[in-house]
């Protein structure tokens, strides 16, 4: 007689989120960086003329973070707003933007990762 515990079903159901929680991640990130990139370019203190700054203020996701800068070959004053200089006083409105979204990243790529472990039948 002969006795076995399969454990195929969990280690696959495992292997099956190791594959799709990137994805699911880099899918919430991407939301945030648009919603964090449209914040910045509205909500500063410069006055707009041309739209060269607005359009220059760019978030965008990568596999596992979001990253922000000013595009200077669009706006090459930017970094001068931002960061202040001379008499200017700084705006840091995408500074800004990061420091306010960050914990609502945070909470929806938990709940992703959540979801994601409770979708693969870990929980």
């Amino acid at each position: 007689m002969k006795w076995a515990i399969d454990v195929g079903a969990p280690v696959i159901a495992l292997g099956d989120l190791v594959r799709k929680l990137p994805v699911a991640v880099e899918r919430v990130l991407h939301t945030h960086a648009e919603a964090l990139q449209n914040k910045a370019q509205t909500e500063h203190r410069y006055k707009r003329r041309t739209g060269a700054l607005q359009g220059a203020t760019v978030a965008k996701a990568t596999k596992m973070e979001i990253e922000g800068y000013i595009d200077e070959s669009k706006a090459y004053y930017g970094k001068f707003v931002h960061e202040g200089h001379h008499s200017w006083a700084p705006d840091r409105f995408l500074t800004s933007a990061f420091d306010n979204a960050e914990n609502a990243i945070v909470e929806s790529v938990d709940k992703s990762i959540s979801a994601s472990i409770v979708n693969a039948g870990l929980a």
